[in-house]
């Protein structure tokens, strides 16, 4: 048959062995599939390692933070007990203080502006001759 005949005739697939073709395409397709898949999957390790590593880090912080503010909450109490007049009165009472009997007002020191030698900053100037 001539060329053009063949072409324009439908071709019939019964009878053709594709079984051999599938294998061929198959084997070629598994293995970069097979390879993609490891990679994603050893990126989905590699990033839940990393979400769980800061999921411990952050449980760490918090627990720390819980720890200062009870911290600042005991520093805070103990202050103002120290501040407490009663307390200062009573403690200072038991170390022997007492009242004054007398008060003395000194009015606060106004700081002396510094003075300068006249002399060692002025030049010295000779008369011309």
């Amino acid at each position: 048959m001539p060329r053009q005949q063949r072409a324009t005739q439908p071709r019939s697939l019964v009878g053709l062995d594709f079984s051999a073709l599938d294998q061929h395409r198959a084997s070629r397709l598994v293995a970069p599939i097979l390879v993609g898949l490891l990679i994603a999957a050893i990126g989905l390790v590699a990033l839940r390692t990393e979400v769980l590593k800061l999921q411990y880090e952050l449980a760490a912080l918090h627990e720390r933070e819980r720890a200062l503010d009870a911290q600042t909450r005991d520093l805070t109490v103990q202050m103002r007990q120290l501040r407490d007049p009663r307390r200062l009165s009573a403690h200072a009472s038991a170390l022997g203080f007492r009242r004054p009997d007398r008060l003395i007002d000194l009015p606060a020191a106004v700081p002396a502006a510094p003075r300068l030698a006249k002399a060692s900053l002025r030049p010295r100037l000779e008369p011309a001759q």
